[in-house]
C-alpha cells in the first residue's frame, strides 16, 4: 500500500509540475515572506488540479486577517474576507466561456499603475514566459470575496470601475456543499517560518 501511495504522489508530482511550482513558492517565500498559488482549474485528463503562482507584490490580503486568527482542530486558522490580486489578462482569454460579460467596454493596455506594481508584473510575466504587448492586454482586478453569505470572484476592469466577471465560487468537498459558509477561497498562502 505504501508503495502505491508513493506512484500515485509521484505521478501528481510530475503530471501538477510541481517541481517548478515548488521553486518558484519557496522563492517567493524566501523574498517576500509568502508565496501564493491559487487553484485555477482541474485537469481533467490527468485529473489533477492546475495551479498558478501569483506575485505577492500584488496581492491586496484583508487588514484584519491577523486579528481573526482562531484555533481549530487542525491548528491556527487565519480567516480571510477577502482577497485581491492585480493581474494583467490576454485579451483572449475574456470570453464569455471563462465567464466574462461586457467584454466591448474593456479598455485595453496599461491603465495606471505604479512603478513597483509594474516592474513586479513584468518579472511575473517574464518568469511564465509570456509576452504581451500594449494592444494585447487588459489591467484586471481579481477579488474574492463574500457577498450575501456566498464566496465570489469578482474581476474589474478599466481602472476598477467596470464588473467584467462574477462567478460564484462552486461546493467540491462534502462539507462545502452542506454548507456554503464551508467553501474555502481556492487560494493556498505559504509563509516563511524562520527556524529557532
Amino acid at each position: 500500500m505504501a508503495q502505491n501511495l508513493t506512484q500515485v504522489a509521484k505521478f501528481d508530482y510530475d503530471e501538477m509540475f510541481l517541481d517548478e511550482l515548488d521553486y518558484f513558492t519557496q522563492d517567493d517565500r524566501l523574498t517576500y515572506g509568502v508565496a501564493i498559488r491559487i487553484q485555477t482549474g482541474w485537469d481533467s485528463l490527468t485529473g489533477t488540479p492546475i495551479f498558478a503562482l501569483i506575485d505577492p507584490l500584488t496581492w491586496i490580503p484583508d487588514p484584519l486577517a491577523p486579528l481573526s486568527t482562531f484555533t481549530t482542530e487542525k491548528g491556527f486558522l487565519r480567516s480571510y474576507r477577502f482577497h485581491g490580486f492585480e493581474n494583467l489578462r490576454h485579451v483572449s482569454e475574456l470570453t464569455e466561456e471563462n465567464g466574462y460579460f461586457d467584454i466591448k467596454e474593456v479598455t485595453k493596455g496599461i491603465q495606471s499603475e505604479s512603478r513597483t506594481t509594474h516592474q513586479a508584473k513584468t518579472q511575473h510575466r517574464s518568469f511564465q514566459d509570456i509576452m504581451y504587448n500594449d494592444d494585447n492586454i487588459v489591467e484586471v482586478y481579481d477579488h474574492y470575496t463574500i457577498i450575501e453569505g456566498k464566496k465570489v470572484l469578482v474581476t474589474l476592469a478599466n481602472d476598477y470601475t467596470k464588473i467584467v466577471r462574477l462567478e460564484v465560487l462552486a461546493p467540491i468537498l462534502k462539507e462545502e456543499k452542506k454548507n456554503d459558509a464551508n467553501i474555502e477561497f481556492p487560494i493556498v498562502l505559504n509563509y516563511y517560518k524562520p527556524r529557532k
